[in-house]
């Protein structure tokens, strides 16, 4: 319930906006009342850093899953 209320009270897609781009979220989403950033390169260069930082995440629990799949152990089980 507590998701759906953020989802669709605090956070509604404007079309007149960037995807991901709610009006009432702070910086990087967080409402911290800080407000949209202003600094449009700096904000292109957070967006960009936060999607590597996930990529290499989603590469990390890949490979955990082929580790353990292939050996039947996790990394601190290996050590």
């Amino acid at each position: 319930v507590f998701c759906g209320m953020v989802d669709f009270g605090l956070y509604r897609a404007d079309d007149s906006r960037d995807p991901g781009d709610y009006e009432n979220a702070g910086i990087l989403g967080v409402p911290n009342a800080s407000g949209p950033m202003s600094d449009v390169e700096g904000r292109k260069r957070k967006l960009n850093s936060e999607l590597a930082n996930g990529r290499l995440a989603m590469v990390a629990i890949t490979g955990m899953l082929f580790q353990n799949g292939m050996f039947g152990t996790t990394g601190p089980a290996m050590w």
